[in-house]
């Protein structure tokens, strides 16, 4: 009954390591949804940028995110200023 009673504790504990590891990794992974969400609904800030603090995969995309909407937001500043000009 001892190595039972082991063995649930240990197995509680991994889980509980796993899903504080899985908040862990997904946090960076969610804070990119919400700011493609929330560009894609109309209301975006083009200004606004990921906070890239790692060089891993999310570190990676999260720069490719930030350049993205660096090249709209100056495609979106040319068509305007050239607008401007034409009137």
């Amino acid at each position: 009954t001892s190595a039972l009673i082991a063995m649930l504790i240990a197995v509680v504990a991994i889980a509980v390591l796993l899903s504080l590891l899985i908040q862990v990794l997904l946090r960076p992974l969610t804070t990119m949804g919400v700011a493609m969400q929330d560009i894609a609904q109309g209301e975006g800030d083009l200004t606004r940028r990921l906070d890239v603090t790692s060089k891993d995969e999310f570190g990676e995309v999260g720069s490719a995110f930030n350049q993205f909407v660096e090249r709209i937001h100056a495609s979106i500043s040319e068509v305007s200023s050239a607008t401007r000009q034409v009137h």
